[in-house]
């Protein structure tokens, strides 16, 4: 059956109640607790670009599509043929 005060108390209260219960006992049965230095986040520098660029890597980049005049003067070369 559920108690009356998990029902009206939120469940992040009932949780902080329960760990506080078990520091408790663990300091009530000869326990000891040790306070460390927290995570130190040390930002790492990103690497510099050098500028030089590979010829392996670069992209195949697509061709522009010819535009209606260059259509046109292609046409008429290929008729002349």
């Amino acid at each position: 059956m559920t108690r009356i005060e998990y029902i009206t108390r939120r469940q992040v209260e009932v949780d902080r109640d329960e760990i506080a219960g078990a520091v408790d006992r663990y300091l009530a049965a000869g326990g000891q607790i040790t306070i460390l230095d927290g995570f130190q986040h040390v930002e790492q520098p990103k690497p510099s670009f050098n500028g030089k660029i590979d010829p392996a890597t670069i992209l195949k980049r697509r061709r522009n599509s010819l535009s209606i005049s260059e259509r046109q003067k292609l046409r008429k070369l290929a008729e002349a043929l």
